[in-house]
């Protein structure tokens, strides 16, 4: 179940004049913008976003549909406010696991199993950080992760740059912690990018299948990123 939550500030109600007017105003609004979204979500969640209108989203918010556009011009810019909370969980939970990734240099010769034993510290702390924010909000990050090919451009366009954006992140902070990758120069990337790919085909599994239990596609998915790591390193 998503745990979208939109930052609603407490305000006194009983302010008089003017300013207290349209401060309610705004907060009745954010009410029911979170309510339009969270409606969203679920119906999303099932029957997929490219099948919700405007009117199926309003009455599960409760709302007459014209009163819709008082909150989104439609539903992309509706879409676009989810993609925009997702990517917000995704940048801050990435700075985290990024600043507590470590990788001790192991010494010259070392078989490969030693060296794959040291990727650990890379590879935990990223797998452990995505996994627990998609289970704690699936419905948010179902929608982030199948548009990403649906059937709105503008929604394509803005997962794909997120998730453009946090492969260059954590290919730079692979480079800092001088992990040696054979190939071109932009191997780093490359990498990033096939380990993000990885951790989003793993996380739509476990929200589709009831059966794929967390921990074991957390380890899965960080066995399969510390193979690619470690055939980049040895290779």
């Amino acid at each position: 179940m998503s745990k979208l939550a939109i930052a609603i500030p407490l305000e006194n109600t009983n302010k008089k004049g003017p300013m207290g007017f349209k401060e309610e105003q705004k907060r009745q609004r954010q009410i029911v913008s979170q309510t339009l979204m969270e409606g969203a979500l679920q119906l999303s969640a099932e029957e997929g976003y490219a099948s919700l209108s405007l009117r199926s989203v309003a009455r599960k918010a409760g709302i007459a549909p014209t009163s819709f556009y008082r909150h989104f011009r439609d539903m992309d810019e509706l879409g676009l406010a989810l993609v925009d909370q997702a990517a917000g969980l995704f940048r801050s939970e990435l700075a985290n696991a990024l600043e507590s990734m470590d990788y001790s240099l192991p010494e010259k010769g070392v078989n490969p199993a030693k060296m794959a034993r040291a990727l650990e510290n890379v590879v935990s702390p990223l797998v452990e950080s995505f996994f627990g924010m998609v289970s704690d909000n699936q419905n948010l990050f179902m929608l982030f992760f199948q548009e990403k090919t649906g059937s709105s451009k503008a929604l394509r366009k803005a997962i794909t740059g997120e998730i453009q954006k946090s492969a260059q992140a954590l290919a730079k902070r692979m480079e800092a912690l001088r992990l040696e990758f054979s190939g071109k120069q932009d191997t780093a990337l490359a990498l990033a990018r096939t380990m993000l790919n990885l951790a989003i085909s793993g996380a739509q599994e476990m929200i589709t299948d009831k059966d794929c239990s967390l921990q074991t596609v957390i380890q899965r998915v960080s066995r399969e990123c510390e193979l690619v790591l470690l055939g980049a390193l040895v290779s």
